[in-house]
């Protein structure tokens, strides 16, 4: 739950950065996930899940209590480092928490229904975090203002670590535990070996750099195109809203076969490359938050899909599997870092052709790699 979701981007200009620092920041942000992901992933596996979970929490903590201070770049840097260590330490610890509790279904297609439906859940339960921090951003932002959601950030993380003293190890137990020779192999098997996951990861890295773009830029368009600041409360709310719905219907009409299927990628990728160009071109508010509606379901949906393929793909032993799916975030989080900086240049010459370029970059980028995906991964 994050209290300032919908006042991120101006938040920061409040504090005199320009588009360019920003995306700088989440360039620092994501450099630091790329270079502890993989390490703590390994920590996650030898030490285990709890451990990390702990470590995590305590990062938000204090990475939140030092954020609340920052109003300069220079002192934002450290923050937005901070966050992507605790992002590192969090961020596949559902993933391989499920992955590891359904390691005794011995049936491939049921333990992949299953772990897909789990993950849904996971995005129910995200959505409905962020739609209770939307709203109380909302009040605390119209009662005392664009600092106060930051300013009580800590007290949620606070929470979380008490939240986390009940947590349950799963059944399973791995026979062995990984050294750092096997942490080597992983990489090397993953992003040169094993065509099929590399191709996967990169096909979702390029349209997931486009959906990370647009919503950075997204709150500025909005305000090109009439939509106040105060407002953006509303028009997130509405975003988080149609996501959990999204998949609270993929979920009850069990439409598995739907995001399992191969045939979602290049509806996808033509789906987000246009929706983000319409977003720079037009400068109608109502249709600008349909098509930032439109994006965020699609991203949330391939999420699904593509962690599915890897907990298929990946090895079935997962002793090593936080550390495996480490991997793929780090990729997909350096992705991010190179988009980051250039849109943020394009941005402050021109918001509207920022999210032209980087939606026909991405698309072209996309289409590329989902050959190489249909060749090597079936």
């Amino acid at each position: 739950m994050f209290f300032g979701t919908a006042i991120m981007a101006t938040f920061y200009k409040e504090k005199g950065l320009s588009p360019p620092d920003i995306f700088w920041l989440q360039t620092a942000l994501n450099l630091s996930l790329v270079m502890a992901d993989i390490p703590f992933g390994y920590l996650a596996d030898r030490f285990g899940l709890r451990r990390i979970i702990f470590a995590g929490t305590g990062l938000q903590i204090a990475q939140s209590s030092y954020f609340m201070t920052c109003s300069s770049f220079w002192e934002f840097l450290p923050a937005l480092v901070g966050s992507g260590l605790y992002a590192a330490a969090l961020s596949n610890v559902h993933s391989s928490l499920m992955a590891t509790s359904l390691a005794y279904i011995k049936d491939a297609e049921e333990r992949k229904a299953r772990y897909t439906s789990y993950e849904m859940q996971a995005f129910l339960a995200h959505s409905a975090g962020v739609i209770v921090g939307i709203a109380i951003g909302g009040w605390l932002i119209d009662a005392y203002g664009h600092a106060m959601p930051y300013q009580m950030q800590p007290l949620v993380y606070i929470t979380s670590f008490v939240i986390a003293l009940g947590f349950k190890k799963p059944r399973y137990r791995a026979e062995r535990h990984p050294d750092l020779g096997t942490i080597r192999k992983i990489t090397h098997q993953m992003l040169k070996e094993d065509r099929g996951i590399r191709s996967a990861i990169l096909l979702f890295s390029a349209v997931a750099s486009c959906v990370f773009a647009g919503f950075w830029m997204a709150q500025p368009r909005m305000e090109l195109g009439g939509i106040h600041a105060n407002d953006f409360v509303f028009v997130y709310l509405i975003r988080e809203g149609a996501l959990f719905v999204l998949m609270l219907v993929l979920k009850i009409q069990l439409k598995k076969d739907l995001v399992l299927s191969d045939r979602l990628w290049p509806w996808s990728i033509a789906g987000v490359t246009l929706m983000t160009v319409l977003v720079g071109l037009t400068s109608d508010p109502i249709t600008i938050v349909i098509l930032m509606v439109g994006n965020a379901c699609t991203s949330a949906v391939l999420t699904v899909k593509l962690r599915s393929f890897m907990n298929e793909r990946l090895p079935q032993d997962y002793s090593s599997r936080t550390a495996e799916l480490s991997v793929m975030t780090s990729v997909t989080s350096l992705c991010y870092a190179v988009v980051g900086p250039i849109s943020g240049y394009i941005a402050a010459a021109s918001v509207g052709a920022a999210f032209v370029v980087v939606a026909v970059v991405s698309g072209g980028f996309g289409y590329i790699l989902l050959r190489a995906y249909r060749k090597y991964a079936q």
